[in-house]
């Protein structure tokens, strides 16, 4: 990507979960097995939902579990149906493994990159929320534990606990089961600021 690039928008998400039969009869908060009965109207809708919301020239930070436990061929035939300018994947743990393959054998799509990341790293963007930097990781912070510049309010945006703890100060579950839907930057900065 050319660092003089501007993106239209800047989209954040987690946990979409694709080709994940288990999740639709969870309870993480977004009643899939109230809106899909298969995996397969699952992804038509998840995959619409996406594409209706991502343009040409945007970009999209999905913060880990795109995928759940599945094949390269399905992977990228995937990856392939999505929009946007750049797709910047980190990993979740449910994806990792089949990601960094990807990643190490040259095969993700032109528009998808992954940042090569343990799932327990702290990536920090270069734009700001009220003055203050983001950091992105899959996990949130565990018990005891601050990310970094926590104490001076820098902000985490994170998914993997699917809306099933209560956030602290300036942190935000970007997750799909969470909202439903791809945050804006913009829905981020209200949502962490309120």
């Amino acid at each position: 990507m050319h660092s003089d690039f501007q993106p239209d928008n800047i989209w954040f998400t987690a946990d979409h979960h694709f080709f994940h039969a288990g999740i639709l009869h969870r309870d993480h908060g977004s009643s899939r097995a109230d809106r899909w009965n298969t995996v397969d109207q699952m992804h038509a809708s998840l995959i619409e939902q996406w594409n209706d919301t991502v343009g040409r020239r945007d970009i999209v930070y999905s913060i880990g579990d795109l995928f759940f436990r599945v094949g390269m061929m399905r992977v990228l035939a995937l990856l392939n149906q999505l929009s946007g300018f750049r797709i910047v994947l980190l990993c979740g743990n449910h994806d990792n493994m089949i990601l960094r393959k990807l990643s190490r054998q040259g095969r993700l799509p032109k528009h998808v990159s992954l940042v090569s990341n343990p799932m327990d790293d702290y990536i920090g963007l270069d734009r700001r929320i009220d003055g203050q930097q983001v950091f992105l990781r899959h996990y949130p912070e565990l018990p005891g534990e601050a990310w970094p510049g926590q104490a001076s309010g820098t902000i985490l945006l994170h998914g993997h606990s699917h809306g099933n703890r209560e956030e602290r100060p300036r942190a935000l579950d970007v997750g799909w089961d969470v909202h439903g839907r791809l945050l804006s930057f913009e829905d981020v900065e209200s949502l962490v600021i309120q």
